[in-house]
């Protein structure tokens, strides 16, 4: 299972990381927008209000239609309480070995957060072949062409920071992936609409940097 989700991750190539206390059936709603857009890979931060049932709701809504995951996972239990939910994969801000001892027990894709290449080499010895790369701004941009270069078999998903005007510069530096963050997902007053212009503007430009 860990194998496909993370096959299915680089093929859709951007993940929607929601950080908002927005109840259960407002999340529903933007995760309809998000199919809408097509951005199929969503994940619903576990420090927002109930981030669990918010998990649970999504994956019986959409099945495999979209992967549904748990971001801000900093600890075994909470590998746990997202499993429960049968949350797909698992952000992690940090490397933490606890954290990814348990995802690999419970058979769960981790993306543990690394910034340079001795986290990358942990998260490798942990038999973690995704990673959420941090920072993405300009000088994280130039490092990451490094990285790839020297961690041929691990993919890197680039956070905190990407937007419309350097997606495609990830692309080129060889992200597998990308997170969409804050400045793109909804907080208190949102619209579908919106929603689904500025995705499907990400979308065009990440596939055309491929």
């Amino acid at each position: 299972m860990i194998g496909r989700v993370r096959e299915r991750i680089k093929a859709f190539g951007l993940i929607a990381a929601l950080n908002s206390d927005l109840p259960v059936q407002e999340v529903i709603e933007v995760g309809d927008a998000l199919l809408a857009s097509p951005i199929l890979v969503m994940a619903v931060s576990l420090q927002s209000r109930d981030a669990l049932d918010a998990i649970a709701e999504l994956r019986q809504r959409y099945g495999e239609h979209m992967l549904i995951g748990a971001d801000d996972v900093m600890s075994a239990d909470q590998v746990d309480e997202a499993w429960r939910c049968d949350a797909q994969f698992l952000i992690s801000p940090t490397f933490a070995q606890p954290v990814a001892d348990q995802a690999s027990r419970r058979g769960v894709l981790l993306l543990p957060g690394v910034s340079g290449a001795t986290e990358v080499q942990a998260a490798v010895a942990s038999s973690c072949r995704m990673v959420n790369y941090r920072p993405a701004d300009a000088r994280g941009r130039e490092f990451l062409a490094g990285l790839t270069a020297r961690f041929p078999d691990t993919d890197f998903v680039a956070s905190g920071g990407v937007d419309l005007a350097n997606v495609a510069d990830f692309a080129r530096a060889g992200a597998a992936a990308v997170i969409i963050g804050n400045q793109h997902l909804p907080h208190i007053a949102w619209s579908a609409a919106t929603l689904i212009t500025q995705t499907r503007a990400l979308r065009a430009a990440w596939e055309a940097a491929q």
